[in-house]
């Protein structure tokens, strides 16, 4: 049986444009990208596996082969016609390059480039439509293969990816999105899917697919802005576990091509054990002196089981800028907790801006464990005061 990841294992390698993209209701620098990772397994009984991908228009489309076992690798263009590098039907558009890496065939590293064989194929003008990527063993074998293959589109068409966390609580709603440009337009109109797929404990083994939604830039909902190219969802994970997130947008380019675009994550979702009470307005202050330069004092409660843990508040600025300051607070045996979390002159000179700040989130992850484990999230939007930049310290 071949398992092709196509939907179900897909990261995004980020790219960073130099615009600032605005919208649901702050800016945020995005990174888009025009480049996709997939992966598979090829069993033992099987001969080879294929890829669909579609491209629309790119000036040159790279593909990055790696697997455990030496594969034959050729590409079927849109017209028909087979590129290999034993073959390569007198293109001067086409460049191969095939090695084994290091302690060949070794693991995967993943994404790009990894220790086993790797064939790297570069296409100079690729024409518009949909190709065939065929991979074949080179010779009979009695384990499976896993391989990766890394797609880039030299291509003003991009989606990156809007994550505000990289962690999530189980039962708790989180939201998330992608950013789809076109230039600096944004793309209207795209069909943009999620799906979702817990992961199982045996390596070798798919993601359990658990569900799959749309995302919308319709305005409504979650969605706070319509047509800004900002397509947003929401989910719920019911367990605790790591999740793949892999998310896909089609639709047809103002260019008239058809255009398929990338992007996804790893979400670890855990269980909320600890409650954290949201400071009362007034709370958060502005600490500014001479001595000591500008820093913000947030109170922290914390309820729940005795035990360590690390707390993290984030401001946002209007410019998209995060500014994170962290504390450790001991949890004692009547279950309760409180502390003073700054975050320092720095992190506030980072942001660029003398405010206004908004108090966004408040995370406790509990370090007692093998792992930093999310354990509450309070998110909020309190507005904090404002403050003079060259009052900023180096604290």
């Amino acid at each position: 049986m071949i398992w092709l990841a196509t939907q179900l294992i897909t990261w995004a390698v980020l790219i960073m444009l130099p615009n600032v993209v605005q919208g649901q209701g702050s800016a945020a620098t995005n990174a888009l990208m025009a480049t996709s990772h997939a992966g598979g397994i090829i069993a033992a009984s099987d001969s080879g596996a294929h890829r669909k991908f579609v491209v629309d228009k790119a000036r040159s489309l790279t593909l990055v082969i790696t697997s455990t076992a030496n594969l034959l690798v050729s590409l079927q263009l849109p017209d028909g016609t087979h590129l290999s590098p034993d073959e390569r039907d007198g293109r001067d558009n086409a460049r191969w390059i095939t090695f084994a890496g290091k302690n060949s065939p070794g693991t995967l590293i993943f994404p790009g480039v990894g220790s086993g064989f790797n064939t790297i194929l570069q296409l100079n003008a690729p024409p518009a439509g949909t190709y065939i990527l065929e991979l074949r063993r080179s010779e009979k074998a009695t384990v499976s293969a896993p391989f990766m293959v890394t797609r880039i589109e030299d291509s003003v068409l991009r989606m990156g990816l809007l994550m505000p966390f990289s962690d999530a609580l189980a039962d708790t709603p989180f939201v998330f999105g992608v950013g789809l440009y076109d230039g600096a337009m944004p793309v209207r109109g795209a069909r943009v899917l999620a799906a979702v797929a817990q992961t199982s404990t045996d390596p070798t083994a798919a993601p359990i697919r658990n569900a799959e939604l749309s995302l919308s830039d319709n305005g409504k909902g979650v969605d706070t802005t319509e047509n800004d190219g900002l397509y947003t969802g929401m989910l719920v994970l019911k367990a605790e576990g790591k999740y793949w997130i892999t998310v896909r947008a089609q639709g047809t380019s103002t260019a008239g091509l058809a255009y398929e675009r990338d992007a996804g994550f790893v979400l670890d979702a855990t269980k909320a054990t600890v409650q954290i009470v949201r400071p009362r307005p007034g709370q958060s202050r502005l600490d500014a002196s001479a001595r000591k330069g500008s820093q913000y004092s947030i109170p922290v409660t914390l309820r729940g089981p005795t035990g360590q843990y690390e707390v993290v508040v984030t401001l946002s600025a209007n410019n998209g800028r995060m500014a994170r300051g962290n504390a450790l607070i001991e949890i004692g045996t009547d279950g309760n907790a409180r502390s003073i979390v700054t975050v320092g002159g720095i992190a506030l000179r980072n942001l660029e801006t003398p405010g206004p700040y908004t108090l966004t989130s408040i995370e406790a992850y509990e370090i007692g464990t093998p792992d930093r484990l999310l354990r509450g999230r309070w998110q909020g939007a309190d507005k904090m005061p404002t403050h003079k930049l060259k009052n900023i310290g180096s604290r």
